[in-house]
């Protein structure tokens, strides 16, 4: 089989391309390198894939297309950051929403079968519940929104000739965390700003890492979040690729359980400080994932400790480097 993935040298899609290359597809990456770096680079090239260093909105997205079909494209290429969102909003939209829009088009009209297109759990209204699927929708920042107005976009083309013939499944992932420690793949953004690697970050640097709040209505007065391992992610994409019942479908990816984010801090090891909430930080965030479980036949696997353990291995392969 032969698949493309968009946003491929980033830690999440770097992570999925290997796993295909592993499972020996063939593989091709567009990135525009924004945050990839020189190792997985190596490592994605080594495996077999090839790198086309430029964004999937290009001109010669086409040309590309001409010279190769693929089975399935996996679209992990996005601007990601939250508060980079509210100062820069119209180009969240335009990059993560209007050009995902034309770029899945390309990938209907080129007779791609399988569009998997990475999501987010900030497209919902934040609940004291489980968070599903049939939830209302409603972003809270522009980063949220136009993941949202992607999801939108797809499922209207996913009903009208000629993209129903393209099956689109929109994961929404909720913090995916760990590392693919086997092919060196992990973490490793120029800004971070992941709690885990942060908490890793300030340990080994002999820092403490700052907690935002200590009176939210939770168990130790932290927020809650559910933290997923990058390796369970992959797996879910392994089994939507063979996903057939649906033109379009939406599944949550997440632990399915919540973590506070001191016991988070707890299993890094790392001393903290405490800091005022941060504004728009809800109490909690955790997905229901029994559609996922129940459809894909999709089971996580990890705990937070393997996450840490596999993160933290990361890093110190890396220094070692």
């Amino acid at each position: 089989m032969k698949y493309l993935v968009t946003g491929g040298c980033g830690y999440i899609g770097a992570c999925i391309a290997a796993a295909l290359l592993n499972d020996r597809h063939s593989v091709d990456i567009l990135d525009w390198m924004s945050n990839g770096s020189n190792e997985t680079n190596y490592t994605l090239t080594r495996l077999g894939a090839r790198i086309f260093t430029m964004d999937f909105n290009d001109v010669q997205i086409q040309d590309i297309f001409e010279e190769n079909r693929y089975d399935a494209v996996i679209h992990c290429a996005a601007f990601i950051e939250v508060e980079q969102s509210i100062s820069e909003a119209p180009d969240y939209y335009y990059n993560n929403a209007v050009k995902t829009a034309a770029f899945a088009d390309i990938c209907s009209e080129y007779g791609v079968k399988h569009f998997i297109f990475s999501s987010t759990a900030a497209v919902y209204d934040p609940q004291p519940d489980l968070l599903n699927e049939a939830d209302i929708c409603r972003p809270q920042n522009p980063y949220g929104l136009s993941k949202y107005m992607a999801e939108q976009a797809l499922e209207l083309n996913s009903r009208s000739e000629p993209h129903n013939g393209m099956k689109t499944i929109c994961f929404r992932y909720f913090n995916v965390a760990g590392a693919d420690v086997d092919n060196f793949i992990g973490e490793d953004r120029k800004h971070e700003t992941h709690l885990i690697p942060l908490a890793l970050k300030a340990k080994r640097a002999g820092r403490n890492v700052w907690i935002f709040g200590k009176d939210y209505p939770t168990s130790d007065g932290t927020c809650i979040r559910d933290f997923v391992d990058v390796r369970d992610i992959v797996d879910a994409h392994m089994l939507a690729l063979r996903y057939n019942k649906k033109n379009f479908d939406v599944f949550n990816l997440g632990s399915g359980r919540g973590y506070t984010v001191f016991d988070v801090v707890k299993a890094c090891k790392t001393d903290f400080k405490f800091s005022e909430r941060r504004s728009g930080d809800p109490a909690f965030l955790v997905a229901d994932i029994s559609k996922a479980k129940k459809v894909l036949k999709w089971e996580p696997r990890r705990t937070l400790l393997d996450m840490v353990n596999s993160a933290e291995e990361f890093m110190e392969l890396k220094d070692g480097c």
